[in-house]
């Protein structure tokens, strides 16, 4: 499993955890979030290390 892949099941449980705690709106984002970042091509651990507007170039940021 890529570091994209872990991060993005992170970013899923805290969208199921919102949804749990009867958040409307934010567990979509979440889970768009974590979709695009299961998608992006680049290991997110590069990005981080290039700074936040290097993050930024994952859709959906």
């Amino acid at each position: 499993m890529s570091r994209n892949d872990e991060l993005a099941d992170r970013f899923d449980e805290f969208a199921d955890r919102l949804e749990a705690d009867g958040v409307a709106y934010k567990p979509t984002t979440y889970r768009r979030a974590a979709d695009n970042i299961r998608e992006y091509q680049t290991p997110i651990e590069e990005l981080v290390a290039d700074g936040q507007d290097a993050v930024q170039q994952i859709d959906g940021w």
